[in-house]
């Protein structure tokens, strides 16, 4: 096989590769106006049901944040990086789905 197969081989498994592993939009938290666009793109790309899972997500992650911003909480500062960036709708709604484990956890170590 020459070199000129092989690189386009090579190439045509990595264009493969990329768009059959592609995750879907994102969002951006780079910025205030970046996040507002991304969310909305992220949002757009959903079927009405996930919409409506991904609306309660958001929800319920803003009930997170205002809560921990009520008790104190320092680390609210980058909850939205560590919440948004980079994550697909997918993700942002798994991340909800586990918002009522941390809020006790962040309650007994209050308590402390």
């Amino acid at each position: 096989m020459n070199l000129r197969k092989v690189l386009s081989t090579a190439l045509i498994l990595t264009c493969l590769l990329t768009l059959g592993c592609s995750r879907g939009p994102v969002v951006d938290d780079s910025s205030p106006e970046a996040r507002k666009a991304s969310m909305q793109k992220v949002r757009d790309s959903l079927s009405e049901e996930e919409k409506a899972k991904f609306d309660n997500a958001m929800r319920t992650l803003a009930s997170e944040v205002i809560a921990r911003a009520f008790a104190g909480d320092e680390s609210v500062k980058n909850f939205s990086k560590e919440n948004f960036d980079g994550k697909t709708a997918a993700e942002i709604i798994e991340r909800a789905e586990g918002s009522e484990a941390r809020m006790e956890a962040f309650k007994a170590s209050k308590k402390k």
